[in-house]
Order: C-alpha cells, then structure tokens, then sequence
C-alpha cells in the first residue's frame, strides 16, 4: 500500500513537470510565431534606398558638418514611413546649430525605391563685431529697477561663428567701465571627420571696483570702490568633449582660478573667499553629461533634455587655497504638445554641495542661473537647493517669416550678399502661464542672523505673458509675476526661462 502511494506521487511529479515544459514550450511558441509575423511583415514593408545626399547653399560651412547632424547615411534603406520623421528630425538638427537661419530637405529621384536627399541651407552671418552695454547687475530687470547708467559696462571685441567653416567659434572681448576685463576663446575645435571628440579653450581676466560682498535680508548688499578694484578674478580653462551620437555629449573642464580681494572686502565678510586671505588660487574639475533631443534649441516646444554635472573646487594640488567643495547638480525638462496650439513644458533642477560651503562667492543658489520668476530682486544663497518651473503656452501667431526685397546697396557682391541674409525674419508668438516652486536649504547660522527668510521655505510665484520668437535665437519675453510675498513685477528678459 506505500509503495503504491509513492508511485501515485512519483506518476503526480512526472505529470506536473511534462505540464510545465508543456506550457513554457508553447508560450515559446506563440512567441516565435509572432515575432516571425512581425519580421515577415518588415520583409515586406515598403523601403527607400538613399542614393546620394545632395548639399547646397553652405558656401562657407564644410560638408561634414551637415553630414554629422543626419539621422541618415548614403545607400542607407529606410522604411517608407519612416522617412518623413527622419527629414523632420534632420532639420531640426541643423537648425539646432547655430549655423544656419533656414533649412530645407527633400526628396528627388524618379523611381519609388531609389531617392536623393536633397538639403538646401541659408547660412547666418558669422562674424560680429561686439559693440555691448552689459549691466553689471545679474540680470536685466535688477538694473532696471535703478537705472543706473553708470552700472553699465562698455564692451568691445569680435565673435567669428563657424571658424574655418566647421562649427567653431571664435570670441575676443573687452570691456570697461566699472571693470576692466578682458578674454578669448575657441570652443568646438574638433578633431577628425567623425566629429565625435572637441577640444575647446577660455582665459580671462576680469577686474571689479563695484561687487555683491553678502546677503541680507535675502537682498544683495553692493559697494564700490573708486581708488582700487575690490575684486580681481583670472582664469584659464581647457574642456574636452565627446559626442559619439547626436544627443548626447559627455564634458569634461579643468579650470585653474586665482582670486584676490581688496581689504575692505575682507572686513566686510571675512568670509567672502576663504575666510582667512585676501587671495587664494586653485584647480576645478568638472564632468557633465548631458541629452537633448528638442526641436528648438533656443525656444522649446516638443522634447525634452536631461544634465547631469559634478564640480569639484580645489583638488589639493595648491595646499592652503582654503577652497574644498563637492556639488552634484541635476536638470529634466519636458515639452509637450498637448493640442493643436497648446503647449506644456516643465523643469526640475536640482542642486547639492558638500565640504568647505562657507566661502560666499563660490555658493550659490537661487536668484542667480536658476531663478523663480517674480524673485529676480532676491538672491537666495543655500547649500543645496530644488526647483520646479512649468509653463502653459498658447500659439498666438504660428511660426512665419516676413520677407523684404533688399536692393543692391553696394557695387561689391559680397556686401549685398550679406544683406541678403536679413531679409527674412522668422517670427511666433506665444501667450505663457507659468507656476514655479522652490526650496533652498541652508544650515548656516550667518544666513538667519542677517535675516534672510527666503532660505529654508517653500517659495512659489506664478504668472502670465507674452513670448515673442525671432531672428537669431532672440526670445523676447515681456512677464508679470507674483511671488508668495504678494509681491507683483513686470519683467523683462531676452531668452526662454528653460
């Protein structure tokens, strides 16, 4: 009787184990079919093959340059449907680049089967002569709220875009006023035809006789000295960039900086560099990665685009710099088309630093590149902050281009052919409604003592106005916020807010 439970049992196990195999077998089954289903159907889908890549209209840019922004190769086969959303994506990588004013691409070719790209640019002009007045105020609307004509710096110098024709950019400037600052750089040297690695320079040095030397009640306190510069500031700086696809880059910056403070600095905040000098020197590294896929790179409507960065002050290579400190910093933005003219967008940023946070002039927070609107005319210093901006856009105006018919001006062809590249001018309109939030947290008992609010508090403004795209990345932004002081502002500013 037990040895025919046992084989009950034994005859039990066999049947439940040939059930399993049984089920998983045709489980696999099902899945070769389909897969198989969904090749064959590939097999047969209807596909172009692209023949060759015809350019036109970059007298100056090289080809590569173009070539390097295409989600194609020649004799690639591509899926007829496709191949619309590949045209599309194309174009807005190049005019991701600050190459070109208008992009066209098409298809040419008589059979079904075999096409030729057809890509036809109109290039910017790329040499500017820099004729500036720079506010020394952190952004516009502070300045505006004094008017202060002396508070403005007169800078001179020369931008060469698209150096050599290969997406380089050559800058020398320098500025007086109530400083004296000059620098140069080359950014975007890259080497090879791939274009996948870049080599980019800085140097500058920047002298100050009016600076911010502390916070208090989370408004920054500014003095001026007229027989001696309260700060001089140098740097040098060599970055490497890596970009093996076409949205994302990997970056790497060694800085090497050197500061020094006039005395009356020091005794005003003894804190302001590194508590102890009137100068201090040292090396910074930095690494970022960062993806964007948006189809604007200057204003943003459908997309979305991710940073990541470390920043590492003083690396020990100069003993006594006094400066030692470790940030993590994050940004997502999203845009979405939500209906035919309707758009929605949204950011977070986030931001951490560790070590040595005391010194005033290396922490940062909110107020100075990542603001709450309706909270320009404050500046919240913190050792880690979060920030939430969203905005609500209507299409006013689709985009359009306003054509004028510029005659010769000039018997010399060149002058009337850089004419010709004005006489276009894109444009749209946007209505905006926005809602920010933020927090900043700060533990330093200096922050509560000088009666600064703002820190360690959930903030939030909202708003609503007007957005007006146009030529060469310009962004005109006229704006009222309220922030949760119930304090209401007009502001300006000339890019979009993210």
């Amino acid at each position: 009787m037990q040895n025919k439970k046992i084989h009950n049992k034994k005859t039990y196990r066999k049947l439940k184990t040939y059930k399993s195999l049984f089920s998983i077998s045709f489980f696999m089954f099902l899945f070769f079919v389909s897969t198989a289903g969904l090749k064959a159907q590939n097999l047969f889908e209807p596909r172009i093959i692209i023949d060759s890549i015809i350019i036109s209209g970059n007298n100056k840019t090289n080809r590569n340059v173009i070539l390097r922004e295409l989600k194609f190769n020649n004799n690639d086969t591509i899926f007829y449907d496709d191949i619309e959303q590949l045209l599309q994506k194309s174009k807005e990588n190049l005019l991701n680049t600050p190459l070109f004013n208008f992009v066209e691409i098409d298809t040419t070719g008589t059979s079904d089967f075999h096409k030729n790209i057809k890509i036809t640019v109109e290039e910017r002009w790329y040499t500017w002569p820099i004729l500036s007045l720079d506010p020394i105020d952190r952004n516009m609307n502070v300045w505006l709220k004094t008017k202060d004509i002396s508070r403005i710096n007169i800078g001179l110098g020369v931008e060469k875009y698209n150096f050599l024709g290969l997406n380089q950019k050559l800058s020398v400037k320098t500025t007086f006023g109530y400083g004296k600052n000059a620098s140069i750089s080359y950014t975007d040297m890259y080497l090879g035809n791939k274009r996948r690695h870049s080599l980019s320079f800085y140097a500058s040095t920047i002298n100050r006789k009016t600076i911010d030397y502390q916070i208090k009640e989370d408004k920054a306190q500014t003095i001026k000295l007229y027989d001696k510069y309260a700060i001089s500031y140098n740097n040098a700086s060599i970055a490497y960039k890596y970009r093996k696809k076409i949205y994302g880059s990997h970056l790497f910056l060694l800085n090497y900086k050197q500061y020094s403070i006039a005395d009356t600095i020091f005794i005003l905040n003894p804190e302001y560099l590194n508590g102890k000098d009137l100068k201090t020197s040292f090396f910074n590294l930095e690494y970022a990665y960062k993806y964007s896929k948006k189809d604007s790179r200057n204003y943003a409507l459908v997309g979305n685009e991710f940073l990541f960065k470390i920043n590492k002050h003083g690396l020990g290579i100069i003993k006594n710099s006094g400066i030692n400190q470790l940030s993590f910093a994050t940004e997502y933005a999203n845009y979405t088309q939500i209906y035919k003219r309707i758009y929605f967008a949204s950011k977070i940023t986030a931001k951490k630093t560790f070590g040595n946070t005391d010194n005033f002039l290396f922490r940062t927070g909110l107020g100075y590149n990542d603001v709450l609107r309706g909270y320009e005319y404050y500046l919240i210093n913190a050792t880690g902050f979060a920030l939430l901006n969203t905005d609500l856009k209507f299409q006013i105006l689709k985009p359009g281009i306003l054509s004028f018919n510029i005659k010769k001006v000039s018997k010399h062809k060149k002058i009337n052919a850089g004419f010709k590249k004005f006489n276009k001018i894109p444009y749209a309109v946007y209505l905006n409604m926005f809602f920010d939030t933020g927090y900043a947290d700060d533990i330093s008992p200096t922050y509560s003592k000088d009666k600064n609010i703002l820190v360690n508090s959930f903030l939030y403004s909202y708003g609503a106005g007007i957005n007006i795209v146009t030529y060469y990345d310009v962004v005109l932004r006229f704006e009222y916020a309220v922030n949760n002081l119930k304090e209401g502002n007009f502001l300006l500013n000339f890019s979009a807010p993210f």
